[in-house]
């Protein structure tokens, strides 16, 4: 290895000498031993000042050159430095020190000498050495297993089952301590080798995504890969001298640095694997470049498989002697009776536990014996206070809890070990489950003040707030509505709000909050008025937003609309609209608000208020084409028609505003539709009628395609097709609006007019259906819309074709599907497979084997990985009907595709999960199937590991219930206790479906609940009503057919 210093001078560590000139430089042998000793041994250093190294004696008079360095230079500022030291000459910078006791060597670097390292080509990372673990580092770690005991390597593998993180000489053991290999692993592997560039593996908490992420270190470094491993930093500069290799990202942080990391490794074809929280990875693909996005594969964490259960059973029973479940009962647990999670099992197998309920208690009643337990139990409470509100404790918000407690951030990292783990730079809980056990126990629960009384459960709200106050007072731009940290921050104030009962208390936060966002946290104030629940918090927040004239428009609309319903339109609500709208310079919805008051409370005398206000908003709102068109449509409902002369009619009001907004489409729409309901299309020459309406507003906005729209289906309507070369004729409007705007929509029209007049053609026929469509579909080769139009149009003309001939309906869809690149649009692949379906026997091609409405689907799927729920669901329906169950280990069979689909959480949509539950009913007979995955095991571990709708906990409900698993209220996952928590708990949406479910299940099985309250048909209906009231208007007939059936008035 080679390190220069200069250009031509570098010291060469297999010489063991100083190369100049290609010619050995004479230094003295201590010399060459301190040079050794800093580059070799310690690889690198850098300072601005002057590093004094003290002589320890003969025998070894470099050995420990880190710890000699005086406090001029300390060892943390070393090791934060990632350069080597590039200098002009060696001999003059060695001089003697007389200042230092014992004697020593003093190295002078001047500044300008400060660079990287240059090595011949070589794969070296020194520099990087505390961003990525690579070579040296596993043989480190190696070694280190090698020279552990086994009373070392059991100890340490008994904390990583208990809740530590798995730790590297653990990875590098010998099969009896390493942990279980995953399936995954060679699933990942095979990635890679496939040169796939980027893998991301996701999952949630708690399910083993690092312990897998570490094996796939393992197996690729002992296969001779050149693997790095990120390390605990924020930093992720990939190495100029890279060489193959492979860079594996554990929890990755939602940072401008990491982001640049991916996409220059992915525009660079280097292979990267992450592994990330599910719902993380959603968030942070989310602000990724579309060009990174789409070089990533995701591979979803599979559920434990038989085998893996068999090994974690065996593995357990193996290290942790204290587990009274036998190893068939440890399979058990693992494969079919946790909570959905990994982490759950461990858990309950370690515990000796039926209940992860249960195994919280014991955590917090262990933690709160510990020498610091009341403090520790705090930190974890302001963690599952953050997580509680969607949200993580970073680093150095954690840093200052710890200080605000006046505790050690050390020790209580060492307390909370098997609690909480580091995922790059944010504080976590193992899992969401166990996160909100952990809430319910210290921020719920009543037995809450024998760890922590009510003024300590509100230092650590008010705690945790005030360092998110401090960082928000701070910034120097204005947060956007969608900011992360301004969601973060609203979400923690309403967590808060929602614990503290005291008004004191409350009024004290929303004052801090006022303080810190009234700068550049509008958005936080707003978010935080709008999602609270409480009218104090509400009111004040809006006062001190008025009386310091802050801008936050959409809390004055919400507050002013209830003012006015609540007082019946007093005055001073009048009075304060007034303020914000002309004082304020409010924006066009307020001022909508208030006329709109003033209308309902207006008498005949008052409508010249009305008009007054809208007469006011035309100077402050001159070119706001929507309070034109609010004003206008008031005087057409007066019937204050008139004419474009009659001052104050509706005519006269779009005349002037088109006027003041000559270059805005919306109000001449407006107009001209205004004109045409009134059958004033008139003359395309002559002023103000509907056709002149169109023609003057396309001429000053020629890109605006909802002009064109309209105006062709007025010509079309009065039979005015005419050519393309007569102006103003529908085919005219047309052809000139497709050449003047982007809409493809657009060219549709213009081929429904010539399919109308029957003019099909063809594709050679300028002007015809076929030419339009041929031509679209040319021009706009990602718009599926037209490629649709166009089959649809072969396909009822008789040309079904197939699909080597060209312009066929069997080639469009072909085409369209596999070589344009219309990889996410459903609606053409379903369009293709219901077009197969009916027409392949007809087609006599060599290839029409092949795109089969099963092969098709496949190809959209797995080809393609279109990303839609209906084209997989399609899939699994049309294999099902083909009689291909298959099993979970067939590719392409039915089983595989839900499974499949499931896994990958394909389209986010949590239907697939319950199309899989009911194919597995329907599919009793297959005995491997109810086996593997029953219909309860597989709602259960879609419903326990989170959801975003309630679908798949009622489908749960309804599975209990056909197993006569009735139970009761108070007894989970029983069919009762499972209808009332989708309706009651897990049902953000309001869907209000699921309450006649509840409703019907009630009138069979009336129960009692906790309280002693009966259950029935109508309890259920009334409280369905208070807590829903929305119903769609199909389910309002359901529910009053439902209540004829049951007698219930």
């Amino acid at each position: 290895m080679k390190y220069y210093f200069t250009d031509n001078c570098y010291w060469d560590s297999e010489l063991k000498e100083v190369i100049r000139n290609e010619i050995a430089v004479h230094l003295p042998s201590s010399h060459k031993k301190l040079l050794e000793c800093l580059l070799n041994s310690n690889r690198h250093f850098v300072s601005h000042e002057t590093l004094y190294f003290v002589m320890t004696g003969d025998e070894n008079p470099y050995g420990d050159w880190k710890a000699s360095l005086s406090n001029k230079f300390t060892r943390n500022k070393v090791s934060e430095k990632g350069l080597l030291v590039r200098v002009p000459e060696i001999e003059p910078l060695f001089e003697k020190s007389k200042s230092q006791i014992g004697g020593g060597y003093k190295i002078s670097v001047p500044d300008e000498n400060i660079v990287d390292i240059i090595v011949d080509h070589a794969s070296l990372w020194e520099e990087y050495r505390d961003i990525w673990h690579s070579r040296k580092y596993w043989e480190s770690q190696q070694k280190k297993a090698r020279a552990f005991d086994q009373d070392w390597l059991s100890k340490k593998t008994k904390l990583y089952l208990q809740g530590e993180q798995c730790s590297w000489p653990l990875v590098f053991a010998s099969s009896q301590y390493t942990p279980v290999k995953r399936d995954v692993v060679n699933e990942l592997i095979d990635a890679i080798e496939n040169e796939i560039g980027a893998i991301v593996l996701t999952g949630a908490g708690g399910e083993g995504k690092t312990t897998v992420l570490m094996r796939l270190c393992a197996e690729l470094y002992s296969a001779g890969k050149n693997v790095l491993y990120h390390a605990p930093t924020h930093k992720y500069e990939i190495p100029d001298n890279v060489i193959d290799g492979i860079f594996l990202v554990d929890n990755p942080a939602n940072t401008s640095e990491f982001k640049s990391f991916l996409t220059r490794a992915t525009k660079e074809g280097l292979t990267v694997v992450i592994a990330s929280r599910s719902n993380e990875w959603a968030t942070l693909k989310e602000t990724l470049f579309d060009d990174t996005r789409r070089s990533i594969k995701e591979i979803e964490l599979p559920k434990i498989s038989a085998s893996e259960s068999k090994a974690f059973a065996q593995y357990l029973k193996t290290h942790i002697h204290w587990i009274k479940r036998s190893v068939v009962e440890l399979e058990k647990l693992f494969f079919k009776d946790s909570y959905g999670f990994l982490y759950a099992s461990m858990l309950m197998a370690i515990y000796n536990a039926e209940s992860l309920e249960k195994i919280a208690e014991e955590i917090i009643e262990r933690i709160s014996k510990f020498e610091k337990g009341e403090t520790t139990l705090r930190i974890l409470a302001a963690i599952v206070f953050a997580e509680q509100a969607g949200t993580a404790i970073g680093t150095r918000t954690y840093r200052s809890l710890c200080k605000h407690f006046s505790v050690d951030d050390r020790d209580i990292k060492y307390y909370l070990r098997k609690e909480v783990v580091l995922n790059g730079t944010v504080y976590q809980t193992r899992h969401e489950s166990i996160s909100q056990l952990f809430y319910k126990n210290l921020f719920e629960d009543g037995d809450w003040w024998t760890y922590l009384n009510e003024e300590e459960r509100e230092d650590v709200i008010i705690a945790v707030l005030d360092i998110y106050f401090s960082e928000t007072a701070k910034v120097t731009r204005d947060y956007k509505p969608t900011d992360p940290r301004a969601i973060e921050m609203a979400n923690l104030v309403l967590q808060g709000l929602m614990v503290i009962d005291y008004e004191e208390t409350i009024l004290f936060i929303t004052q801090r909050l006022f303080e810190s966002c009234q700068q550049h946290g509008h958005v936080i104030i707003d978010r935080v008025y709008h999602h609270s629940n409480d009218d104090v918090v509400k009111s004040d927040l809006v006062t001190k937003c008025f009386e310091h004239k802050l801008p936050v428009w959409p809390i004055y609309n919400h507050w002013t609309r209830n003012r006015l319903n609540a007082s019946g339109y007093d005055e001073s609500t009048f009075d304060l609209l007034r303020v914000l709208c002309i004082d304020m310079s409010a924006p066009v919805n307020l001022w909508i608000t208030w006329v709109n008051a003033q209308k309902k409370c207006a008498t005949t005398s008052g409508l010249d208020m009305v008009r007054e206000i809208y007469l006011l908003g035309t100077e402050h709102l001159t070119s706001n084409s929507s309070w034109w068109g609010h004003w206008a449509s008031y005087e057409a409902q007066k019937g204050n028609i008139g004419s474009v002369n009659d001052m104050y009619t509706a005519r006269w009001v779009y005349d002037q505003g088109c006027e003041q907004n000559s270059c805005d489409p919306h109000l001449w729409l407006k107009w001209a539709r205004f004109e045409r309901n009134l059958g004033n299309n008139g003359d395309i020459e002559k002023k103000y009628t509907a056709r002149w309406i169109f023609k003057e507003g396309c001429s000053r906005d020629a890109h605006n395609p909802h002009l064109w729209l309209e105006w062709i289906d007025l010509e079309c309507q009065i039979g005015n097709y005419g050519d393309v070369n007569s102006l103003y004729t529908a085919r005219w409007i047309a052809k000139e609006g497709c050449a003047r705007t982007a809409s493809t929509h657009l060219w549709i029209k213009r081929a429904e007019i010539e399919i109308a007049t029957k003019n099909i053609g063809d594709i050679a026929c300028e002007g015809s259906a076929r030419w339009i469509l041929y031509i679209g579909a040319n021009k706009y080769p990602k718009a599926s819309h037209i490629w649709i139009k166009w089959a649809e149009l072969e396909e009822i003309v008789g040309n079904v074709g197939d699909y080597i001939t060209e312009n066929s309906a069997a080639w469009i869809y072909w085409t369209a599907c596999t070589q344009t690149g219309i990889v996410s649009d459903a609606a053409i692949w379903l369009k293709w497979v219901d077009f197969a379906t009916n027409n392949s026997s007809t087609m006599h091609c060599t290839t029409v084997d092949d795109f089969t409405p099963s092969k098709i689907l496949k190809i959209a799927c797995i080809d393609h990985n279109i990303p839609n729920s209906q084209v997989w669901m399609k899939w699994a329906m049309t294999e099902e009907i083909l009689g291909n169950i298959g099993n979970y280990d067939i590719s392409y069979s039915a089983a595989w595709i839900h499974k499949e689909a499931c896994m990958r959480n394909v389209d986010d949509d949590e239907q697939v999960w319950v199309a899989w539950a009911h194919f597995v009913e329907r599919n009793k007979e297959h005995s491997n199937l109810l086996s593997d995955y029953p219909p309860d095991v597989i709602l259960r571990n879609k419903c326990l590991s989170g959801t975003k709708e309630v679908s798949p906990w009622i489908a749960w409900a309804v599975v209990e219930e056909a197993k006569d698993n009735i139970g009761d209220y108070s007894t989970e996952y029983t069919a009762a206790w499972l209808y009332r928590e989708s309706c009651a708990n897990q049902n953000p949406t309001a869907n209000s479906n699921c309450w006649l479910k509840w409703a019907r299940f009630a009138h069979k099985h009336p129960l009692r609940n906790e309280r002693g309250e009966l259950i029935s048909a109508e309890y259920v209906l009334e409280y369905a009503q208070r807590m829903c009231p929305a119903f769609n208007n199909q389910l309002w007939i359901d529910l009053e057919n439902f209540k004829k059936e049951i007698g219930y008035q």
